[in-house]
């Protein structure tokens, strides 16, 4: 909605929400239907988690740690043992472990009992493409508080999860050991080379007679160190996962998680979409957005006029039935006063921004509507192009206006009185003051001025002396004299007129008008020259949703429309036509 002044309320993007929420309500379901069904026809997966707990080995005496681990960082020394995790070699024998893999010649029941030397002649065996797909479907994390290391792997099925995590974090365990082992038979071996050789120096010293305490304290600490390297032997062998993966979950799909983002996702674009096609709608969507463009006051709103009336030419305020919407006219006239007040304008011209907008109809209605309260009305159709009023009252081919003004007629003799008798609402005096509850009869006097012949120039006429002539006329005979002047945009007749009269009131439809010809409306009426009383909101059964277009059909001549076919007013369906 594009305000003159200000920027945007709440109220205001409520009101652009509010009036395509089923736009939202139909992109939220869809992005949740479009996640569910991909999420239905997505292949399950699964992850399981195995934790074991893998540390280095600590050497006896000055031999150093395993993986150059360190007691001062046992986080670091993790992270160390975990980058091991990611070798194809561990992957291959972690594809026989689980039975993925299974060579010929191995039964399933023979894979438990390989010792660490067998396991790895059979993974040899394992494609190299293979151990690489099963290294992208597990890792292996080191935790933060403990050494306890979390070997988690997926699967298409729970039973295949919770083998690759257990067999993955077992192939771990005995390649870790396994290179463990080398490191500790080579230091066990440097041990017994020094226990040997203590050994024969006591050996020796004793066939000398000879006792160096030393030699022995040396030997004492080798055996020691060795009786330790044993015990680390022994601690080695172990391969027991602390927790071995039993419950696998399921990753994949996570159809509630996707059903609901889909939805969200949906929620957002629908909002996105409707501020989108907020902006790129020019309709008018309120009378407050009138007021604003305009800086004018509405004196009433005039629903559209039935099909019955529209198709014969009827005016509300003159058929045999009257017709609910026929007080709505009254009620114009009452605005029109209160608007009237100060001016006290006695010519009044009514226009409209293009034509099709109930212009001749509501004029027409309200010069009614004035003299069933006793006014004296001359309603004069000053539309020179595309004059309507003479079918209102049955006046085709009768001199008027312009034939006055040539002199071919005098103005009593092109005046034509038409019997107004006060309806409902009509009570009160002759001014039409009252409660208009009364039913009175008041004897009104209404004269019309057809347009008459259509000049080749308007302009020509509208500024010519005759025509202020005859309003001077009009206006001091009667009580209120109304002009059914030209659209304002396509012609500029009615700015023309706006400096031989004491006030204007403009027609606007609002499920036709668009935000800039309202616009361009605003600037045109900065030229008037009489004051603007108001405006009247034709097709006004509501104030949030119009959708007709609009178009300039005026030229001079006889009201030739576009493509040359001679187009009626009547001719669009639905709308006040005038």
């Amino acid at each position: 909605m594009d305000h003159a002044q200000g920027g945007r309320t709440a109220h205001d993007y409520f009101r652009v929400i509010r009036r395509r929420w089923w736009l939202v309500l139909l992109l939220t379901l869809i992005g949740g239907g479009i996640a569910y069904g991909l999420s239905i026809q997505q292949a399950k997966a699964f992850k399981a988690t195995a934790r074991n707990l893998v540390q280095p080995v600590s050497l006896p005496g000055n031999f150093g740690d395993i993986f150059n681990s360190t007691e001062n960082d046992p986080a670091r020394s993790n992270a160390n043992l975990a980058g091991l995790a990611d070798s194809t070699d561990v992957a291959a024998d972690a594809l026989v472990l689980d039975g993925e893999f299974l060579p010929s010649g191995v039964t399933p029941d023979q894979i438990p009992t390989l010792t660490p030397d067998q396991l790895r002649q059979v993974a040899a065996a394992v494609p190299l493409a293979q151990s690489r797909a099963l290294l992208k479907n597990c890792d292996a994390k080191p935790a933060s508080d403990s050494d306890i290391i979390a070997f988690a792997c997926s699967g298409r099925t729970r039973e295949l999860a919770n083998a690759r995590a257990n067999g993955y974090a077992k192939a771990f365990t005995l390649y870790v050991h396994q290179e463990q082992s080398q490191r500790i038979a080579s230091v066990r071996d440097s041990l017994t080379q020094q226990i040997n050789g203590f050994r024969q120096q006591i050996a020796a010293q004793t066939k000398a007679g000879n006792n160096d305490p030393t030699i022995r304290q040396l030997l004492g600490n080798a055996l020691t160190q060795r009786n330790q390297l044993d015990n680390v032997i022994a601690a080695n062998n172990d391969d027991t996962i602390t927790r071995p993966a039993v419950g696998a979950t399921q990753t994949a799909p996570t159809t509630k998680r996707n059903t609901v983002a889909g939805a969200a996702l949906g929620f957002v674009v629908g909002i996105g979409l409707i501020f989108l096609l907020e902006a790129l709608d020019t309709r008018v969507r309120s009378s407050e957005e009138v007021e604003e463009a305009l800086g004018l006051s509405m004196l009433a709103r005039i629903p559209t006029p039935p099909r019955s009336l529209q198709k014969e030419n009827r005016l509300a305020l003159l058929s045999d039935d009257e017709h609910a919407h026929a007080e709505a006219y009254r009620k114009l006239r009452t605005g029109l006063d209160f608007a009237n007040l100060a001016p006290r304008a006695r010519t009044i011209m009514i226009t409209s921004s293009v034509e099709q907008e109930g212009k001749s109809t509501t004029v027409a209605n309200l010069a009614v509507a004035y003299a069933q309260v006793g006014k004296r009305v001359v309603l004069v159709d000053l539309d020179l192009r595309r004059p309507y009023l003479d079918r209102f009252f049955g006046l085709q081919g009768r001199p008027g206006l312009t034939d006055v003004a040539l002199g071919h007629v005098s103005l009593d003799d092109a005046l034509v009185k038409i019997a107004v008798t006060g309806g409902p609402g009509a009570g009160g005096d002759a001014n039409g003051n009252g409660n208009g509850h009364q039913e009175r009869i008041v004897e009104g006097v209404l004269e019309v001025l057809p347009a008459g012949t259509l000049p080749p120039d308007p302009t020509m006429l509208i500024e010519s002396p005759a025509l202020g002539e005859i309003l001077d006329s009009l206006s001091q005979r009667t009580d209120i004299v109304l002009l059914d002047a030209a659209p304002v945009l396509p012609v500029s007749d009615a700015m023309q007129m706006s400096a031989r009269v004491g006030g204007a009131v403009v027609i606007v439809r609002g499920d036709m008008i668009r935000r800039p010809v309202l616009k361009e409306m605003a600037r045109e009426l900065e030229k008037s020259q009489c004051p603007l009383l108001g405006f009247v909101l034709t097709g006004a059964e509501s104030d949030q949703s119009y959708g007709y277009g609009y178009g300039y059909g005026y030229g001079y001549g006889s009201g030739t429309g576009t493509g040359g076919r001679t187009q009626s007013k009547s001719e669009v369906g639905g709308a006040p036509v005038a």
